[in-house]
């Protein structure tokens, strides 16, 4: 049985409650390998930066980093019992992506343009990135235990389908290309 990021056995159907829980253990496994490597870094960076600009009001951003995290994570959990090739699944995960990366920008640039110190920002990020990676960890890990048992078994199979072994490299050449080739859209 392969179990390369995205890819289950064709047979589907042919798999059963226990073969859909295996499945998801392994992969919820090696997501919580990287996200305690990524908050340990993280953790790393932002008790660096604390520690050597003695700028604690970064702390302040953390409850709306935490929450953002939180958010956006319930809403990526449940996208993901949509079909993979879902129009709706792609575009919010597309919006929410480039949203971030947004969000990131603008704060630096305004940031800068207000002549803000780079230690200062540098600091701010450091916190924000470390509690929206703790945020995400737990908005997930409580959302597959109280809803994934609950799931119909094809909203579990999506669910499979659409959760990616690595946080870190979410998506592999075939995946993308079988999501382009597709000329199937649901809406």
């Amino acid at each position: 049985m392969n179990t390369q990021n995205t890819r289950i056995p064709p047979s589907l159907k042919m798999l059963s409650e226990a073969d859909i829980e295996r499945l998801a253990a392994m992969k919820r496994r090696q997501r919580f390998v990287e996200y305690v490597g990524l908050i340990s870094l993280q953790g790393f960076l932002a008790a660096g930066l604390l520690h050597a600009t003695h700028e604690t009001e970064a702390l302040l951003a953390a409850p709306v980093s935490f929450g953002l995290a939180w958010m956006l994570t319930n809403s990526r959990e449940e996208r993901r019992t949509l079909d993979q090739h879902n129009t709706r699944r792609l575009l919010g995960d597309t919006i929410e992506s480039f949203g971030l990366a947004l969000s990131v920008a603008v704060f630096v640039i305004t940031a800068r343009y207000f002549g803000v110190k780079v230690s200062l920002m540098m600091t701010y990020l450091s916190v924000m990135t470390l509690l929206f990676f703790f945020g995400s960890f737990v908005s997930e890990t409580v959302w597959f235990s109280r809803m994934f048992p609950h799931l119909a078994f094809e909203n579990k199979l999506n669910y499979l389908k659409n959760l990616n072994r690595s946080i870190i490299f979410p998506y592999n050449v075939s995946y993308l290309r079988s999501i382009l080739r597709s000329g199937k859209r649901n809406f």
